[in-house]
């Protein structure tokens, strides 16, 4: 019995233990079925609200929660949700988003595009140029925002833009520049020219060409890109490459603001910039005074710019954006001009005699206007705007006072279609710009006054673009290709008859089709390799086609180009280190030749051909990977040459392309700690030698900067910030040329404009927010 009872009790144990365990195996299972019932995997794709590309390494967080993910290179993401409420979606460069859960099916896959917009939190954090953050453009661009025009001066854009590889901007004074590109426009005489410029969908570029980039108050811009190359079909194909200046976006429920910011520094420098942001969730309205006083550092060199900006966005038609856009700006700038190599050395504060004989200066008022909508139909979006720019100017100069006036008008269309699914995204559309320009010329009184009329000049400036791109995206290829087709016309009327010579006439270039196709891949999420081939051209100026006696010469064409790159871009170590690296090589014929006749007199020839053959490497580093302490480096080799180039009897071929520096290289040190509120940046640029004729028998020394910059931002309370500032440029007080006019004549040989010494600067920045 015993042995009966015994067994009886093990058995009875054992099938306890069994119950149990199957107890246990159905509670698990049911503890699994009860969280798979309540987790959920969502998918979708995160693009840019504007360009409609993929955004990479966008932070998609589920709010009250430690999960978040960073997008891939295609903008899409998983991430698990748990009955969450809400998901956030963040990235440096781009208002920040956030989404209802309960308002979306999450069961589907979704579509979320960020706006690009500025950092609200932190409007002083300091960092280089951003390599962009979508990695299917097959050409090299980069950009810059607010916090990156600010980290210098606030005076000019010329800093930020020669910290981007492949770029140069030159400055004689603060109304006088030139802007090259893969040495592009580097043989412009005192302009930047053969570079397009745009604020959003307007140009600033006029009817020949040229641009006046510092008419546009740094203050006013959320972001600037920079297109190297014949790469921006949509733009016009420039063979420089585009600078797209773009306005302040417009955000919901973002406070309304009102900031007034003053600035002094040497020289006699007195800068304000007030500025009233009116917002609410369907408008926004951006209101900007500012005003530039400068004694200038030479004689003949005080320079007074006033401008006033009224920007509004409008969001009252479902799916739809309205800007209306209005700038008016008045400068009065006198003009020192370039020095001989004697006074720049030993007296560079001068001004050259002829020009500070009759205390020489251009003054001009000049109105930029527009109206832009943009209109989203599902996958089609349409932007279509209407524009105008008027200028008055006055320059009297020592062989004449030229008398302008100019008023153009335009408009523009683009649709897009995208299919983010698909992967699939087309372009088209036209822009269409007419200006017309009445010039005068007079002698000049000894009292700097009009004398008799010489010339009286009417030209009709009139160009058509029609554009085509199309974006095909299968796995880690992207196929990018587009095409631009212009049409450039224009009209001399010679109303001066009294000579007896009547030079009027009209010159229709012929139409110019310029392709363009690049071929992305991605072996990596955050590494891509990519190739582009594209063709681009400049048509020369009307008063380069002019001949010496001032007829249209119609045997003038425009300057046309091949442009052949490869080059890689990507992020690596935990997304502290970006970089970009690229190699061209640049092949333009039909040069365009400035060729002096005179002082202050030219005609324009086509010289023969060059070869522009260049590397280009931009790092960036954040080294410790939370935006407190961060460096990059850029650098360009530039082995750019004359091909095929006779001018007159001179055979330059082979030699060195005037105007351009062999070498360039920056690098910068940036401090920014957000609880404490202080940054900082020290900045070195080296510029090689420079050859100032086309013989090459004269060049620039090299030389180089360092600036720095130091500040320190406060929140008072939640209503008020304030930010106080100071800085030096130019440190080692280096003695260098800032910009050179190349080709000099006569006895005195003037190619230099003096580069300011080291200079202080200091202000300060009061913002309410209400």
């Amino acid at each position: 019995m015993k042995e009966k009872s015994e067994i009886g009790l093990e058995g009875l144990l054992r099938r306890n233990r069994k119950s149990e365990m199957t107890c246990s195996l159905i509670l698990l299972l049911l503890l699994m079925w009860t969280g798979a019932a309540v987790q959920q995997v969502l998918k979708g794709k995160v693009i840019d609200a504007e360009t409609e590309s993929p955004v990479w390494l966008a932070t998609v967080w589920v709010v009250n929660t430690n999960r978040g993910v960073e997008t891939d290179s295609t903008g899409n993401f998983s991430i698990i949700i748990n009955n969450e409420k809400e998901l956030q979606i963040s990235l440096v460069g781009y208002a920040t988003k956030k989404i209802n859960l309960a308002k979306v099916n999450t069961n589907q896959f979704l579509i979320i595009t960020l706006e690009p917009g500025i950092i609200i939190d932190h409007p002083y954090v300091i960092s280089a140029p951003r390599i962009p953050v979508t990695l299917n453009t097959p050409a090299p661009v980069m950009k810059m925002y607010p916090e990156d025009l600010q980290r210098d001066d606030n005076l000019m854009i010329a800093p930020a833009l020669n910290r981007i590889p492949g770029v140069y901007m030159q400055n004689g004074t603060l109304s006088t520049n030139r802007i090259s590109i893969r040495g592009i426009g580097s043989r412009s005489l005192f302009s930047t020219a053969k570079i397009r410029t745009y604020l959003d969908e307007i140009p600033v570029t006029n009817g020949v060409g040229e641009t006046s980039l510092e008419d546009i108050d740094l203050s006013l811009l959320s972001e600037v890109e920079i297109y190297k190359g014949p790469t921006a079909s949509v733009y016009g194909a420039g063979l420089g490459g585009l600078i797209h200046l773009k306005s302040l976006n417009y955000e919901a429920n973002l406070p309304s603001s009102a900031s007034t910011q003053f600035q002094m520094g040497s020289f006699g420098l007195v800068r304000n910039v007030t500025t009233l942001n009116l917002n609410n969730n369907k408008a926004r309205l951006d209101l900007n005074y500012n005003k530039t006083h400068s004694n200038g550092w030479r004689d003949n060199n005080e320079y007074d710019r006033e401008g006033f900006t009224a920007l509004s966005k409008l969001n009252i038609i479902k799916n739809g954006i309205t800007t209306l856009l209005a700038n008016y700006t008045h400068v009065k700038g006198f003009i020192p001009s370039s020095l001989n190599k004697n006074d720049f050395e030993n007296n560079p504060e001068r001004a050259a005699f002829i020009w500070k004989n009759i205390n020489g200066f251009e003054e001009y008022d000049k109105i930029l206007a527009g109206l832009s909508h943009q209109q989203s139909f599902n996958k089609i979006k349409n932007t279509t705007s209407l524009f105008t720019t008027w200028r008055n100017a006055y320059e009297p100069r020592p062989f004449g006072i030229l008398d302008e006036n100019s008023l153009a008008f335009g408009a523009r269309t683009r649709l897009d279609y995208n299919n983010p699914i698909n992967a699939i995204t087309y372009s088209l559309g036209g822009e269409v710009f007419s200006e017309h320009y009445d010039w005068q010329n007079y002698q000049i009184r000894s009292d700097a006054t009009k004398d008799t009329l010489l010339q009286d000049n009417k030209e009709q400036r009139f160009y058509y673009n029609v554009f085509a791109e199309a974006e095909w995206r299968l796995d880690s290829w992207t196929l990018n290709a587009g095409v631009n087709i212009n049409q450039t016309n224009y009209n001399l009327e010679d109303r001066f008859l009294k000579d007896g010579n009547d030079l009027s006439g009209e010159y229709n270039f012929k139409t110019i089709l310029s392709p363009r196709i690049g071929l992305v891949y991605r072996p990596k999420d955050n590494i891509n390799v990519y190739g582009t081939v594209s063709h681009g051209f400049s048509p020369p100026t009307l008063e380069e086609t002019l001949t010496p006696s001032g007829a249209i010469n119609t045997d003038i064409q425009p300057e046309q180009g091949w442009n052949f790159e490869i080059g890689s871009r990507g992020h690596h170590v935990f997304n502290k280190l970006s970089y970009e690296i690229t190699f061209y090589t640049m092949q333009i014929k039909d040069l365009l030749v400035a060729r002096r006749t005179d002082i202050g007199q030219f005609v324009g020839v086509n010289a023969g051909k060059t070869v522009h053959n260049g590397i280009e490497a931009y790092l960036h580093y954040d080294i410790f990977n939370n935006k407190i302490l961060q460096t990059f480096v850029g650098y360009t080799f530039a082995d750019y040459n004359f091909k095929d180039f006779i001018d007159g009897d001179n055979d330059y071929s082979g030699n060195k392309l005037t105007g351009t520096s062999p070498h360039i290289a920056s690098a910068g040190l940036d401090f920014n700690e957000s609880r404490t509120g202080l940054y900082s940046n020290i900045t070195f640029q080296f510029t090689d030698i420079i050859p100032l004729n086309d013989a090459n028998s004269l060049y620039s020394n090299a030389y180089k900067l360092l600036n720095s910059k130091i500040g320190w931002h406060k929140n008072l309370g939640t209503k008020w910030n304030f930010n106080i500032y100071t800085g030096i440029n130019n440190i080692l007080d280096e003695k260098y040329a800032s910009m050179l006019q190349i080709n000099a004549l006569g006895p005195a040989f003037r190619y230099y404009y003096p580069g300011l010494p080291r200079n202080f600067y200091g202000g300060a920045m009061l913002k309410f927010l209400f």
